[in-house]
């Protein structure tokens, strides 16, 4: 979709609040393809957590997607938290803990925000392919 779109806010409240049903029910969508997911694999990461970031992912995505951001600029973002996070990974993992039995604590926490930005990431890219390309509406 070419042309440019315009931002929710501006738009009457009718069509904001469809917009907003729109959000929810699709970051329902997610949060129970989530419950399903970890009654399969059991990803050993908080329920909530996992829902947080799948709801998050929806709603910048939606929100980023009625801006002048274009799909290269979305994908640059995502990198950029991808190599931030990473980043604050290696260091909060190589310092040194004080706690006896607090070894493994970082690199725990770690792997579960790691498990998290993967289903930011997932909903995001859904979201943002939901409102830019008409052909992921008949994908999804």
């Amino acid at each position: 979709m070419a042309e440019a779109a315009h931002h929710p806010i501006l738009q009457p409240s009718t069509a904001r609040m469809q917009l907003a049903a729109v959000v929810i029910l699709r970051s329902l969508f997610l949060c129970v393809l989530v419950v399903l997911l970890d009654k399969i694999f059991e990803f050993g990461t908080s329920l909530q957590l996992l829902s947080l970031a799948v709801v998050a992912g929806t709603v910048c995505a939606s929100f980023l997607a009625f801006t002048r951001l274009s799909t290269t600029g979305f994908i640059l973002l995502l990198l950029a938290a991808y190599v931030s996070l990473q980043t604050l990974s290696v260091i909060v993992t190589s310092l040194p803990w004080s706690r006896p039995g607090a070894f493994f604590l970082p690199y725990s926490y770690s792997e579960h925000l790691w498990l998290a930005f993967i289903f930011f990431a997932f909903a995001a890219a859904s979201g943002w392919c939901f409102w830019k390309w008409r052909h992921a509406l008949t994908i999804e």
